[in-house]
């Protein structure tokens, strides 16, 4: 996002909700992001639930 927010995937931006969102790249760098607990649990999701995830994505 211009802001500096970031997101999973494009299809959040509509639908920007706190839960959603990972980080901001203004406040922090790609690798806390990355290592952060909401990227880590996106992460375990798409890996367990991912035909869900790929179809909504």
């Amino acid at each position: 996002m211009p802001d500096g927010t970031v997101l999973p995937s494009r299809n959040f931006e509509q639908k920007l909700r706190k839960e959603v969102i990972l980080g901001s790249i203004t406040n922090n760098s790609i690798t806390q992001i990355w290592n952060s607990k909401k990227s880590k649990k996106l992460r375990k999701i798409v890996v367990e639930h991912h035909s869900y995830v790929y179809n909504t994505c």
